[in-house]
């Protein structure tokens, strides 16, 4: 199911240092990127909405990627990807290499029947009152016409979101982001591999026009991930000045995450290999004279060996999460006191132009 981790009631978004983190394991996070767009998606109704990212069922593994539970039921969303929501809506999102089938749709519905089921009391939750939403790139063409052989209704009352009815307790839509219209849903429209340049800088502006921190937060997640999806795209993309500029602040919370971490290890390898170099040629040496020295002399290789092996995996971290060349290079100088010609002698060194 999802890929972020929360507590059974929590309604916290996922934070740039969380992303950051990310960047190390080398995969894309599809899922949380997912709840935070559809946080921003639903942005105008969010005083009467209460998000749960990886709900859990029960004590068991059975989590939900996204739980919205709308505050007072009666509350109207206008957006057409929530008019089907009642209080309780299920959500399960399948990243670009995901399949959407027959089998999923079961399991989800299955889902939904243990969580009307683990009500406080018999029949709390009522079955009308819970919704099911399959969300998904490419549209599962398959799937519809498995249903609709087994008796199941499919209508498509808006562009882009399918109802599914006839057979199944609860209501339920299956949104295909590909067929949303234009750029209304762009959030959504950017969880993709293949995010298009309007797309993009529609989706930088946006984001530079938040202003509340918890929303740019948000954004903020959706941004890293379509970025380092879209590596080529965004690369392009910086060489307007405008564009440059909106992305270096965007992603500068990720690049001082990186960057702390990248200290923290120059400093605990920097120690260790210093002192073994130190003790190394104070052994030689054989004085007490040539052991001070030598640890000295060994300490000093020590972190700079160190220094530069924490300025490679910066380097590295950096390109893997999709931050731009130029921006490397002035965070090198900034953050590590290089040279500008030093910081592009490392980058270069660095740099993978397959990537």
């Amino acid at each position: 199911m999802g890929k972020m981790t929360e507590g059974r009631n929590s309604s916290r978004y996922r934070t740039k240092s969380m992303a950051a983190d990310d960047a190390g394991a080398g995969k894309v996070q599809w899922h949380a990127a997912f709840c935070a767009a559809m946080r921003l998606e639903l942005k105008q109704d969010e005083k009467f909405l209460q998000f749960m990212n990886e709900y859990n069922l029960n004590s068991k593994p059975l989590e939900i990627d996204l739980l919205i539970v709308k505050k007072p039921e009666k509350h109207i969303i206008e957006s057409p990807i929530g008019k089907i929501f009642r209080k309780h809506n299920i959500l399960e999102y399948k990243s670009p290499k995901d399949e959407l089938n027959v089998d999923t749709f079961f399991k989800v519905n299955g889902y939904a029947c243990l969580y009307k089921a683990y009500g406080r009391y018999v029949d709390e939750i009522k079955a009308d009152s819970v919704t099911i939403s399959f969300i998904r790139s490419e549209k599962p063409s398959k799937l519809l016409e498995a249903l609709r052989k087994k008796g199941f209704a499919v209508e498509n009352p808006f562009h882009g979101v399918y109802y599914i009815s006839g057979k199944t307790y609860f209501r339920t839509q299956i949104i295909v982001v590909n067929e949303l219209p234009g750029l209304q849903y762009i959030w959504l429209q950017s969880l993709t591999k293949e995010i298009d340049e309007l797309t993009a800088r529609e989706l930088i502006r946006q984001s530079n026009n938040l202003v509340s921190q918890g929303d740019k937060a948000l954004a903020d997640s959706v941004l890293a991930v379509s970025v380092k999806a879209n590596k080529e795209l965004f690369g392009k993309i910086k060489e307007g000045y405008d564009m440059y500029e909106a992305l270096k602040e965007l992603m500068a919370d990720e690049i001082n995450c990186i960057i702390e971490e990248v200290k923290k290890e120059v400093i605990v390898e920097g120690r260790k290999e210093g002192i073994k170099e130190g003790r190394k040629e104070g052994r030689e040496e054989g004085i007490k004279e040539g052991r001070e020295e030598g640890k000295k002399e060994g300490i000093k290789e020590g972190r700079e060996e160190g220094r530069k092996e924490g300025v490679r995996v910066f380097i590295e971290s950096c390109q893997e999460l999709g931050v731009l060349y130029e921006q490397v290079l002035e965070k090198l100088e900034e953050k590590f006191g290089l040279t500008k010609q030093e910081a592009k002698e490392y980058t270069e060194s660095c740099w993978k132009r397959d990537a």
